[in-house]
């Protein structure tokens, strides 16, 4: 972690690390992908869980969400696939994650566990089965580099006048062993992950830890969740485009980095950009979209 120096009023730069710092999104959604055909017998309907995991991991607001509430949308979209209906695969209803998700407890894996223990051979017993496969099989896989002008960034944009710390819905352990594996570690004051709650709540803990008033943060992500979670706590925020990141960070260093420490970076600087990330992502699923039809859609 990086060593403090006095200042004077501070800022705060938080930054999102999946898909943001490090480009590994794609090679998540592998992962995710096999693990749930795995786990609830998609074998069959492989074609659909492509389809559907695909589409709540990269391509529409849940991307960057907390994995058990992306499941929890996995789990139900795949109950109404034609294919899944067609070839009789019993998805189970995503109502015991989401009852469990709705107690605002902890979303880290033992705390899963201890509720799973409370219905044995359940769902949660399965969820949590299922995340604990994830993270074996992301914690075997080599490290993801991180984009490269993300780096040049965090080596070249210090300031002792800005705390830099790391939010995310990862679990903590994983966002450590990617930062260190990077050489990273040092360039942050502080790591949050899925254990301590939302990004809003990371956010907010992080505003409080250091001191920083609000007007004086700015969040940078590429998901529609790191974008509320800075609305949510009044910061402002910048997107990393997925599938852009070297051009977004780029953009970051030599544009928006001097524009918001003289503090000219204001809501219609970020409403501008933030339309860009609100463009690539969407709420309608393809399925949804096609049953709607070409006079449907305008």
């Amino acid at each position: 972690m990086r060593r403090r120096g006095a200042t004077g009023a501070l800022r705060l730069l938080a930054l999102d690390s999946d898909g943001t710092v490090f480009p590994n999104m794609p090679l998540k959604f592998r992962v995710m992908l096999e693990t749930i055909i795995e786990q609830f017998g998609l074998q069959r309907v492989r074609v659909a869980a492509d389809r559907v995991v695909r589409f709540f991991n990269l391509e529409s607001r849940w991307r960057g969400g907390h994995r058990f509430v992306v499941l929890a949308e996995i789990l139900d979209a795949l109950r109404i696939q034609p294919e899944v209906c067609a070839a009789g695969v019993e998805v189970p209803s995503s109502a015991p994650l989401r009852a469990y998700l709705a107690t605002g407890g902890a979303r880290s894996s033992e705390a899963l566990a201890a509720a799973a223990r409370q219905d044995p051979g359940g769902l949660l017993e399965r969820v949590h089965r299922w995340s604990a496969e994830v993270s074996a099989r992301l914690a075997a896989l080599p490290p993801v580099c991180p984009v490269d002008e993300a780096v040049r960034a965090l080596h070249e944009l210090r300031s002792e006048s800005v705390r830099r710390v790391v939010v995310s819905q990862a679990p903590l352990e994983q966002i450590r062993r990617e930062w260190e594996s990077a050489g990273l570690i040092g360039e942050v004051d502080r790591l949050w992950g899925s254990e301590t709650g939302p990004k809003p709540a990371q956010l907010e803990a992080a505003l409080h830890e250091f001191g920083v008033p609000p007007d004086r943060a700015l969040m940078l992500g590429d998901s529609l969740g790191d974008l509320e979670a800075a609305r949510a706590c009044g910061a402002r925020f910048h997107p990393i485009l997925p599938g852009r990141e070297e051009d977004s960070w780029r953009r970051f260093r030599t544009k928006v980095w001097p524009l918001w420490l003289s503090g000219g970076y204001g809501e219609r600087e970020e409403r501008a950009f933030a339309a860009e990330l609100e463009r690539s992502l969407t709420d309608v699923p393809p399925w949804a979209a096609a049953d709607a039809g070409p006079a449907s859609r305008g």
